[in-house]
């Protein structure tokens, strides 16, 4: 007798990501096609190479006007600066030199206008792509993504597969800001990519329209099909694939809180920050690119409690010269003056790895050379980077902050550097703020013990929980056997934060803390009853953090942190803490901690 054969449910798959732009999707997949081919050569007759150039016009005139019609289509929901990527690609397309040598290589050759174009823009993209100039590498993209438009309009590929695309997630290799753009028009709820950097034009402008986005996700694309059930979680960074009824249910619930939060909680932005009683605190955000200033900016009244230098290192395959970082450190202090902009100097080595910086391969790179070590290893290079950000400094309201500091040894060093680089711009005549205040991140447990010594050197304190916590309890977090050790909640790492607030007060400097845990919304109330008064968050969490503390009294923050000192466990203090939230806050979402009044 023949068996039946019996198709099992898949399973949903998880996937964790990066988040490149936050909030939640829910559809079914859409490929993306990868219409990445160059064209083949192909001769003409003579008789048609006038026809070929008379195309190849065309194609670069339609694809002029459609970039004109995408400017004014989304001209209100991106700021001035954004627009001027736009401005880029106008530029890239009316350059008398391409079009020229494309009509030369038409009519000498008697190739087709693709090809033709294609074989000149790569050529032109191959050049810059090798400068050691990072804004033309970035134009190296932009020349790319033109090239491939255009060759659209040439063959009439455009537009096949965008019709209507309400509710998909869009999946593909990377995207150019076209399609970005066409993509957004025809309904499409978020975007899952491959190969696009965070500090590509394309990046930038998904981020300017709000659509969820999770990137890194590398070899997913094989696994999928074409309308499969998919979730993003731009707020966990997680891809759900194939989920079953019960999470779709739960994150359309999830999906609906979240609208309403950025409904309800855009009022508070302007608010003052006291709690229920008058207790002041500060909410500031953690940015990683000057881009993402405008969406702190957009959120309300908030500086930038913690501007991650690093990236724009990261993001070269050269060192950054101090014209180029002082264009950057100037872009994000003018958008958020007169609100303050801390800015951490260069904070590489462990698992923050630049291509420029040669060093020996470490067996334990997190204790090796790693951020202010590397700083004042290479005094030239952190000089250069000092001086950009008292270059900037008269533009608005900076702060400068030195990472990973163990010794009071370590903060005189780089006092010394900062004071030479302010010698420096006074012989040459250049401004500077001459009052800035200098800080340094609380992140080994060193700096915990010698708090006292290291308060007596610094205008300010900010706690790194992110290291503070790996280093206190042993436990590399990216080590899938022991990172279920990792945990905010430890009391040694509740103990650490309070000593290390005591010792800030008693010399009367502020302290604040910058680490994961800051953005917490379960770590909130017993941060401000440890005497945490400044918390810098992910731009995603700035409303819902000041939400949570205006909505409390001091008093009672102040109960709740002392009854977790005294809990033996993590695991305690988050079932309190669990608890007492839902206590205070019925109805929050139980996973995000959206809390709508």
């Amino acid at each position: 007798m023949k068996k039946k054969t019996i198709n099992k449910p898949v399973a949903e798959m998880l996937v964790q990501g990066q988040i490149l732009s936050p909030g939640i999707a829910i559809g079914k997949v859409f490929l993306l096609e990868d219409d990445h081919s160059n064209p083949v050569e192909v001769t003409v007759l003579p008789n048609r190479v006038q026809a070929e150039i008379e195309k190849f016009k065309k194609a670069v005139q339609d694809t002029i006007l459609d970039l004109q019609l995408l400017i004014d289509q989304i001209g209100e929901k991106v700021s001035a600066h954004k627009r001027e990527i736009f401005d880029a690609h106008l530029m890239i397309l009316d350059d008398s030199n391409i079009i020229e040598q494309t009509i030369t290589k038409i009519h000498n050759e008697h190739v087709t206008a693709e090809y033709a174009y294609s074989t000149v823009m790569s050529s032109y993209q191959r050049t810059i792509a090798d400068s050691q100039d990072t804004y033309l590498q970035e134009r190296a993209t932009d020349i790319r993504d033109i090239k491939r438009r255009v060759i659209r309009k040439i063959t009439g590929g455009h537009l096949k597969q965008f019709t209507d695309l309400t509710g998909t997630i869009i999946f593909a290799k990377d995207v150019n800001i076209f399609d970005v753009t066409a993509l957004e028009q025809q309904n499409a709820a978020g975007f899952v990519l491959e190969n696009v950097g965070r500090t590509t034009h394309t990046a930038i402008i998904i981020r300017a329209l709000e659509i969820p986005c999770i990137i890194g996700i590398s070899k997913l694309l094989i696994k999928l099909r074409q309308n499969d059930i998919c979730i993003v979680d731009g707020i966990t960074g997680e891809i759900i694939l194939r989920p079953s009824q019960l999470t779709i249910k739960k994150y359309q619930e999830k999906l609906k809180n979240y609208k309403k939060y950025q409904l309800q909680y855009r009022r508070i932005g302007h608010l003052p920050n006291t709690s229920y009683d008058g207790k002041s605190f500060i909410v500031n955000a953690n940015i990683e690119l000057p881009d993402e200033a405008d969406i702190v900016k957009q959120s309300g009244d908030f500086g930038i409690g913690l501007f991650r230098t690093e990236y724009l290192f990261m993001a070269a395959n050269r060192l950054p010269t101090e014209e180029e970082q002082y264009e950057k450190y100037t872009e994000v202090v003018k958008r958020i003056n007169p609100y303050p902009v801390t800015i951490r100097t260069l904070d590489v080595g462990g698992d923050k790895t630049v291509p420029f910086l040669e060093s020996e391969k470490e067996r334990n790179p997190s204790l090796g050379w790693r951020g202010i070590r590397i700083c004042l290893d290479m005094p030239d290079l952190f000089k250069k980077q000092l001086r950009a950000i008292l270059r900037a400094s008269v533009w608005g309201n900076i702060k400068i902050m030195f990472p990973l500091i163990s010794s009071p040894h370590e903060i005189l060093h780089a006092k010394n550097l900062l004071e030479n680089a302010q010698t420096e711009l006074q012989y040459q005549n250049i401004d500077f703020d001459s009052n800035i205040p200098v800080g340094i991140m609380i992140e080994v447990p060193s700096s915990v013990i010698l708090a006292d010594k290291l308060a007596q050197n610094v205008d300010f304190f900010s706690i790194g929980t992110n290291d503070l916590i790996q280093y206190t309890l042993a436990v590399d977090r990216s080590n899938t056997k022991v990172s279920n050790l990792y945990n905010a909640f430890h009391p040694a790492v509740l103990r650490m934060i309070k000593h290390t607030v005591q010792i800030a007060r008693k010399y009367n400097i502020p302290v604040g803390l910058c680490g994961e845990m800051a953005g917490d919304p379960l770590a909130a109330l017993l941060l401000f009853g440890l005497g945490i008064a400044e918390f810098s968050v992910s731009p995603i969490m700035l409303l819902r953090i000041k939400q949570i503390l205006r909505s409390i009294e001091f008093l009672e923050a102040q109960k709740i942190s002392n009854r977790c000192l005294r809990l033996s466990s993590s695991e305690e203090i988050e079932d309190y803490l669990h608890h007492t939230m839902h206590i205070l806050f019925p109805g929050m979402d139980e996973d995000n901690y959206f809390y709508i009044k």
